[in-house]
């Protein structure tokens, strides 16, 4: 849970998975609620992440998002990812970012 004083703000959901011999670390859910998006708290959480990544040495991590999430498409952007690719016939985007 990401939380700010007694309130929960979002949500963040990470794993490290093993892909082609190597840890990958996986982005399930990076959630805030509407009040409190656009106002730099998403890098917050996205630093968390990539400290937590690091912790188990891991280089790189993914996630998957619909390519029709333009705000999280932009933000993923910001932070450094690049897309991979398409999967489920163009349904999701996969990204990718090194740590």
């Amino acid at each position: 849970m990401v939380e700010k004083g007694n309130e929960t703000i979002g949500q963040i959901e990470l794993s490290i998975r093993e892909q082609d011999l190597r840890s990958i670390g996986y982005v399930h859910l990076y959630y805030l609620t509407h009040g409190y998006r656009h106002k730099g708290l998403g890098k917050n959480v996205h630093e968390y992440s990539l400290r937590f990544f690091a912790r188990y040495n891991v280089s790189e991590y993914q996630l998957r998002v619909s390519p029709t999430n333009v705000a999280a498409l932009k933000f993923y952007r910001e932070i450094g990812m690049q897309e991979s690719g398409p999967e489920m016939n163009g349904k999701v985007l996969k990204m990718r970012g090194i740590i």
